[in-house]
């Protein structure tokens, strides 16, 4: 399974949720730690989605240095998103305090397999925070556009 199809299977999970926006690939420009996905919901709280492909994508996260935590307390909940054909070797490498979202892997439908901690400091984000994740999101939308479109021109030109 690829990034793109796990993120698909997240999007597709709270396709029908109570949120305002689900927002990839969020940078420090937040002034947080790279955030692969971040949920707004309707009443201004945040939640974390961290996307693992593989095994030892989950290994190597234990090494970051920013353990998903967020000084300025807008996380309300985190959870590790994870193909559910390595759920069982990923699970031991998943923080307590982390939720699970299972993805199958052929369909991309996906379940909550255990419920994340609620961060107790966590409070609603700004209207100016709101408006500069929104504008980050959009930005990486385009970003990826641009990037599909590049391939897609390089691979016209190897074609000639």
């Amino acid at each position: 399974m690829t990034t793109d199809m796990l993120e698909l299977g997240v999007f597709k999970l709270f396709e029908d949720g109570n949120y305002q926006a689900l927002i990839p690939r969020v940078q420090r420009k937040f002034k947080i730690h790279e955030c692969d996905i971040i949920v707004v919901t309707n009443d201004d709280y945040l939640y974390e989605i961290e996307l693992k492909v593989s095994v030892s994508d989950c290994k190597r996260d234990r090494e970051k240095e920013h353990e998903h935590k967020d000084i300025y307390n807008r996380l309300k909940y985190q959870y590790f998103a994870v193909p559910l054909s390595i759920l069982d070797e990923c699970i031991d490498f998943i923080p307590e305090r982390f939720g699970i979202i299972a993805i199958e892997d052929t369909t991309l439908e996906g379940k909550f397999i255990r419920k994340a901690e609620i961060n107790k400091k966590h409070r609603r984000i700004s209207k100016g925070e709101l408006i500069n994740l929104l504008t980050t999101g959009c930005k990486r939308y385009f970003q990826k556009l641009d990037s599909i479109w590049k391939k897609e021109d390089d691979n016209e030109e190897t074609e000639e």
